[in-house]
């Protein structure tokens, strides 16, 4: 036989001490960057663990069908016993504290990716639901099984496929997994620019990853390096996984070319240690590195779960301790799962068992898949947390009804808001701005109808009212204003009332070029007076604030709600000052600045955030309803009233 039939058909089953190492650094890059904590490209370690994973099936699965001893029901049974036990145990401990810890909305969501994960369908869900990276992800419990699930996928078609190849030689299956993984790369490529979030979680994106491993194993031994040109390459391999760790973020296209780094790196370490250690191999197979990398499976089953949980009930994570903490129980959890969960059950057992583990495995899926239907069906068993529900109601609850886009504005169905019953053609006034306008569009609503006034709502969540250079949207904000002045115009409209996010704006470039356009182009449609409102108080911690303000009401001695000062909210009104500073002097637009912080303070001199179980702010930065009528109904009375007098006197 020449090389590479031996190779292809009895490919070596020897353990390697340095895959293990090759584990733990990939598992390590993954908490890493699921806890902030330095590695932005950390969530390619899931890319390291497919090329493993490639490799090692390819080779058990030629390995026995070289000694004639290969059957599905065997290999199967092996990934059961590999995956589903302590996969299992995790799904259950989620699911279970879910129940204790998880609002309606967020159990009910929890259910439906438990759902998913039990149809081997983790992946797909998660493509539909939400991206890896989006905001909401951060509080989802199984969005790490998107990658079990791509695995699993392969496993079931894979082995039958390499079956059917095997007739045709060992030529025949490098020739065509080769084929194959191109077509899957170029699709992966294609898809990070068009389609993104299908090209990160479906398999036919992510195969020429395992496929990457599964090539290692048919590559003949003839087909071999001296050791210098092996210690290159794997310095190479190692130094691209660790370049992809620390450079990659959210904002690359991924798994595109980039994917190419840790792919390639994972491939050339497995391949130039195959048959004797080089640096990095020997460095990978040290004592601590194999350890982590034994329990890597149960590490990333568990550490996730942990870190989402732990924000949930403390409302943030972002702090050394508690990040520390969060590892620390991972490791623990995971050396238990391992040692007591997984150990025991890929002990191989006689044949005669595996109608008792299907059986058994089976019934756990029939268990999980109860309970799933059951949160779903009563809406996240909403009679848990009767206490929460008004905090819930006020964090949740957007006024996403009062948003108007391109269409509505070509089409003069613009939200009308106030008193229904007016003049055709003239409205007394128009909210113009992003969120935050959205955010008192209700306020407005309801002040407009007590003082008979109707209005107009010109406002986008995410969309600035200026067009910025560097301004990234999916509508043409040149369009959206044009339109809006048009309509202001149309609609012989003398009050604009500007709510937006000042702070998002101070840092892009332009900004003071497009303030003032706006101001130039508001006076040509005719209107007489922009009322210019200051941006409430902004709060600590981000998009993270809303669980913030939950979990310092369930765990009131375990966690404080940090506030703004007055002395730091003067800060933010000193930037807004040099902005406004600098509008024209316009000849017959009026503009008056609207002071929002009135009641925004307690006595103490910090922002009024949560009172009587009732949240003032659904973030960091936007008012909830409550919030908006209890701290800006005064101020919207005002202007409003102001507006009321003019038209009356008119």
């Amino acid at each position: 036989m020449n090389g590479a039939t031996i190779v292809c058909e009895s490919p070596s089953m020897r353990h390697r001490p340095d895959i293990d190492g090759l584990r733990a650094v990939s598992v390590i890059a993954v908490v890493l960057f699921h806890t902030h904590a330095g590695a932005p490209g950390g969530y390619v370690g899931v890319d390291v663990f497919f090329v493993i994973s490639g490799s090692l099936i390819t080779r058990l699965i030629l390995n026995d069908l070289s000694m004639g001893t290969f059957s599905i029901a065997d290999f199967w049974e092996r990934r059961f016993r590999r995956i589903m036990p302590a996969l299992s145990v995790m799904i259950g401990a989620v699911l279970l504290a879910g129940y204790c810890l998880l609002l309606p909305n967020q159990l009910d969501e929890l259910a439906r990716s438990s759902l998913a994960q039990s149809l081997l369908l983790a992946n797909v869900y998660f493509w539909r639901d939400t991206g890896y990276f989006a905001a909401p992800a951060d509080h989802k419990p199984l969005l790490h099984t998107w990658s079990l699930a791509v695995e699993e996928q392969f496993y079931l078609v894979f082995p039958l496929f390499l079956v059917i190849l095997r007739k045709l030689g060992c030529s025949a299956i490098k020739s065509i997994l080769a084929a194959i993984l191109t077509l899957s790369f170029a699709a992966a490529v294609y898809g990070a620019f068009r389609h993104p979030a299908a090209s990160f979680f479906l398999l036919p994106t992510r195969a020429w990853e395992l496929l990457a491993g599964s090539l290692l194993v048919v590559i003949p031994d003839s087909f071999r390096f001296r050791k210098l040109f092996n210690e290159a390459a794997s310095t190479v391999g190692i130094a691209a996984i660790a370049v992809a760790v620390l450079t990659f973020d959210q904002r690359t296209l991924f798994p595109g070319f980039a994917a190419l780094l840790p792919v390639g790196g994972a491939a050339a370490i497995l391949f130039t240690n195959s048959h004797c250690l080089t640096w990095v191999g020997r460095l990978l197979s040290v004592p601590p590195l194999v350890f982590v990398g034994r329990i890597s499976y149960s590490l990333y089953l568990w550490h996730w779960p942990i870190i989402v949980y732990m924000k949930i009930a403390l409302g943030t994570i972002n702090r050394w301790d508690l990040t520390l903490a969060a590892v620390t129980c991972s490791l623990i959890v995971a050396y238990l799962s391992w040692r007591y969960v997984e150990l025991p059950f890929r002990r191989r057992a006689p044949s005669a068992n595996r109608p008792v583990l299907f059986t058994c495995v089976g019934a756990l899926q029939v268990l999980f898949i109860s309970i799933s239907t059951a949160y779903m069906a009563t809406g996240g068993l909403p009679s848990r947390h009767l206490e929460l529900q008004t905090i819930v109601a006020d964090v949740e609850d957007f006024p996403l009804e009062y948003a108007s886009f391109i269409p509505e504005l070509e089409n003069s169905r613009i939200p009308v808001i106030g008193h229904k019953v007016h003049d055709p053609g003239r409205f007394d006034f128009a909210l113009f701005g992003d969120s935050h306008a959205l955010s008192l569009a209700p306020l407005f609503d309801s002040v407009s109808k007590r003082h008979g006034l109707t209005g107009l709502v010109i406002a986008t969540n995410g969309v600035s009212p200026f067009l910025l250079d560097e301004y990234d949207s999916s509508i043409d904000v040149g369009k959206r204003n044009r339109l809006f002045f048009e309509a202001l115009a149309k609609n012989h409209i003398e009050d604009v009332c500007l709510v937006v996010r000042w702070d998002w704006q101070f840092n892009k470039r332009g900004m003071c070029g497009a303030f003032c356009s706006v101001l130039m182009s508001l006076e040509e449609a005719g209107v007489h007076r922009l009322w210019l409102f200051r941006q409430v108080p902004c709060q600590p911690l981000g998009d993270a604030y809303s669980q913030q303000i939950i979990a310092s009401f369930r765990f009131p001695t375990l966690v404080s709600l940090p506030r703004t000062s007055v002395e730091q909210y003067r800060q933010q009104v000193e930037i807004e000052n040099a902005l406004f500073d600098k509008r024209p002097v316009l000849k017959t637009l009026a503009v008056e600045l609207v002071d929002t912080s009135g009641k925004c303070f307690d006595t103490e001199g910090y922002s009024r955030v949560l009172e009587s179980g009732r949240a003032l702010y659904r973030d960091d930065d936007h008012l909830s309803r409550k919030g908006a009528a209890e701290l800006l109904g005064e101020t919207v009375h005002y202007v409003l009233s102001r507006i009321a007098k003019e038209r009356a006197v008119d």
